[in-house]
């Protein structure tokens, strides 16, 4: 490694990997390094490898910002997440992770070898606890597409639902927002779903559902717009002029999921997390 001043250009020695793969600059005195099995912590004057319980051969590593970071090897994704100074492991894949985007502290897509594609909305959901031990709540979605077999060496993400990976054999792939998902945001109106996350059943609660107002439909769909089954439990009243719908997924596997809600004219969406 080399450090690069208007005087000179200094070498400083290091025993680690002739190859070193990836670097994050999430501050001048914070820049981290992964190259075969080693992450490298650099604040400006020393370096020095981080600790952590995570192994393999890493391929990429993105912070967020000072204090949110991933990394991802050939068989795991790991997390950090100061004042620990730790990384986690968050999750296993098949195949071998090469390369990540975020989007903000919870949007994270990873690609790599045997056609991994996969991301997560809660992203930052994992901490270190006193005892050791790590608490990792990350839910990961892993989206169907034909190239099972394509080596992605990419991915770049211009919104959460706008997303380019590439790869080999001329190989470029987009994931585009399901029709009326990608305003999810803008069109809430005013509905609170708890708990969210959740293991199965729900609320959904809205001052738009007045007694004399009409839901037309509820329905439950997937990141590509698939509608899935659900089970309505029942529709009360929770105030003067307001009503709420419970629902149940329990059946449904871990992952992310939109409510749509259909009242007179207008189709409301609202994300939820399946854990």
């Amino acid at each position: 490694m080399y450090r690069i001043t208007p005087d000179a250009v200094e070498a400083i020695q290091l025993h680690g990997p002739n190859f070193w793969a990836s670097v994050s600059c999430p501050a001048v005195d914070k820049v981290w390094f992964v190259g075969g099995n080693k992450i490298l912590f650099y604040d400006g004057n020393t370096l020095e490898y981080s600790s952590g319980i995570i192994g393999g051969y890493f391929n990429s590593i993105l912070f967020a910002n000072a204090s949110l970071g991933w990394t991802a090897n050939d068989i795991s994704v790991g997390g950090y997440y100061e004042p620990k100074d730790s990384w986690v492991h968050l999750v296993d894949y098949k195949g071998c992770g090469w390369d990540m985007c975020n989007i903000g502290e919870d949007h994270l897509w990873v690609v790599g070898s045997q056609g991994l594609l996969m991301n997560t909305h809660n992203a930052k959901d994992f901490k270190r606890l006193d005892d050791g031990h790590a608490e990792v709540n990350v839910v990961w979605e892993t989206p169907e597409h034909p190239l099972g077999d394509v080596f992605f060496s990419a991915v770049h993400a211009t919104s959460v639902h706008n997303v380019f990976a590439v790869g080999v054999d001329k190989c470029i792939m987009k994931y585009t927002a399901v029709s009326g998902i990608g305003d999810e945001e803008k069109n809430t109106g005013g509905i609170e779903v708890w708990p969210n996350p959740t293991t199965g059943q729900f609320k959904v609660q809205s001052s738009k559902f007045k007694v004399s107002v009409k839901v037309d439909k509820v329905e439950i769909v997937d990141l590509f717009g698939k509608s899935l089954d659900f089970s309505p439990l029942h529709r009360m009243g929770e105030g003067p002029g307001a009503v709420s719908m419970e629902l149940d997924i329990s059946h449904l596997p871990p992952g992310l999921y939109f409510i749509k809600i259909k009242i007179e004219d207008q189709i409301i969406v609202k994300k939820i997390i399946k854990l």
